[in-house]
């Protein structure tokens, strides 16, 4: 089954890079800091056949360019939530990495206090759980300068270094960047009872910024089950070998159906 209309280049939450009219359930992807709906070009065309892969477009980025980034997490979610429950075609499952973790969390919180359809999976990648404390933690990167912040993502390893050192790119990338951490770094948890949706977390082996313990946590954040998973590599593990992160998310996506 296609996207409605209200799903297609008038709308511009989403993007949808394949056809799939025999569709049976639909994944929204939220991207990390800094990420755009091209993120997830590729995993159009990996993920089943039964699988709609619908990307999430965050205003300040790509087809978005020209819009200002909100400055709290829920003024993103909440119109968000308005466009997904306008596509009540399918089920539909969220998948979320780093920022875009914390953002399909509180979507789907969002979600259930309004009484609106919930989904059949949420996965949550390179994140630890939302609940842990984590002001000892006093690197505000959006209060860095350019250079610092161009250092930082040079240690995240996300960013290839051509793009690095294009001043000009950079330029009209940093604001996006930073508006994003800016997002992420005020972002304070308010306890709410666990979701009765089925919670994935993964992350990697090698990522820095997550502890196993940490992405554990997110089973406190289930009363339906939860999972967890670990991958060879980095933060960005999921663009640098997606393959792997492929076959889980389409195996986990048809046998929740």
């Amino acid at each position: 089954m296609s996207l409605p209309d209200s799903a297609g280049p008038s709308n511009p939450w989403f993007i949808r890079f394949q056809e799939r009219p025999q569709a049976t359930i639909r994944l929204y992807c939220l991207p990390h800091a800094g990420g755009g709906a091209s993120t997830f070009r590729s995993w159009a065309a990996e993920l089943p056949e039964s699988i709609e892969v619908v990307a999430v477009q965050l205003p300040g980025r790509e087809s978005r360019l020209r819009e200002s980034l909100p400055g709290r997490i829920d003024e993103l979610v909440q119109p968000l939530a308005m466009e997904i429950d306008r596509l009540s075609d399918l089920p539909f499952a969220c998948f979320g990495h780093s920022l875009g973790a914390v953002l399909s969390f509180e979507l789907v919180r969002h979600q259930r206090r309004h009484g609106l359809a919930l989904p059949t999976q949420l996965i949550v990648s390179g994140r630890n759980a939302p609940q842990l404390d984590s002001s000892h933690d006093k690197t505000f990167r959006h209060e860095m300068s350019d250079a610092e912040l161009i250092d930082e993502l040079r240690r995240l390893q996300g960013t290839p270094e051509e793009i690095l050192e294009n001043r000009e790119f950079m330029a009209a990338l940093l604001p996006v960047i930073r508006g994003d951490f800016k997002l992420v770094e005020r972002y304070q948890y308010v306890e709410e009872p666990p979701l009765p949706v089925p919670l994935l977390a993964f992350a990697a082996t090698e990522d820095k910024f997550t502890t196993r313990s940490g992405v554990e946590a997110w089973r406190q954040q289930s009363d339906i089950s939860f999972r967890s998973k670990f991958f060879p590599g980095d933060h960005f593990f999921f663009i640098s070998r997606p393959k792997p992160v492929w076959q889980t998310v389409g195996g986990q996506l048809l046998t929740n159906q």
